[in-house]
């Protein structure tokens, strides 16, 4: 009997993926909400900023210095691990497959129309790759990309959340992210929909609170 995992099971049992989303406005917000997590919450994050297509983003630098986790700027395609920092570097498009993060090939963006939202892309895929177990942020930003991104996750199951625009410098992301329909959260309710022992339902709600909180704060 063949006893490896499957792909389900390989996506059960890593690390939960968390996208968050703002536009070059957005770094202060990045930093509260890496503090508020503190150095070892247990998840991956990605960050993608939506950036002017001439900018130049040095985030992954300036991110250092807000956190000891590990901030990695993506080249070709890596595994997800646990208390890592995933960086989408300027006009580049990010994906998840089956534990995988990896650059899109720039013609497979273009298809898609997802060329100027590289937000809404890296949500989309956390959707289809994660399923219930996605979550995504959107914190402060000018602009629309990530609102139809997060609705996918939440039609998936997964939980989205948006910065209070009124703590955010740019507001309209965090404003048209809130029109996706999403039920908000209450603190101290969150419960994980794929948890598969009260020990893991636990850990995820802690950290799922853990990142709300952060949020709302903000930040």
């Amino acid at each position: 009997m063949n006893s490896k995992p499957n792909d389900s099971q390989k996506i059960a049992h890593g690390p939960l993926v968390v996208g968050v989303g703002a536009s070059a406005g957005g770094l202060e917000a990045f930093q509260g909400l890496l503090k508020a997590l503190g150095d070892s919450p247990g998840i991956a994050i990605v960050f993608v900023q939506h950036l002017d297509p001439s900018s130049k983003s040095l985030l992954s630098e300036l991110l250092k210095s807000s956190t000891s986790m590990d901030v990695v700027a993506i080249k070709g395609r890596r595994a997800i691990k646990a208390n890592t920092i995933y960086v989408c570097p300027p006009q580049t498009l990010l994906e998840l497959r089956k534990g995988f993060i990896r650059i899109a090939k720039t013609n497979e963006g273009v298809q898609r129309g997802d060329a100027a939202t590289p937000i809404d892309h890296l949500f989309h895929s956390l959707a289809e790759d994660q399923g219930d177990r996605g979550v995504g942020v959107i914190l402060s930003g000018g602009g629309s990309d990530g609102t139809l991104g997060l609705k996918a996750i939440s039609d998936r199951g997964g939980l989205t959340f948006a910065q209070d625009s009124r703590s955010a410098s740019h507001e309209s992301m965090p404003r048209s992210a809130a029109t996706t329909g999403q039920p908000p959260v209450k603190r101290g309710a969150v419960t994980w929909p794929s948890a598969d022992t009260p020990s893991r339902r636990i850990t995820c709600d802690a950290v799922i609170i853990r990142i709300f909180m952060s949020v709302d704060r903000e930040t």
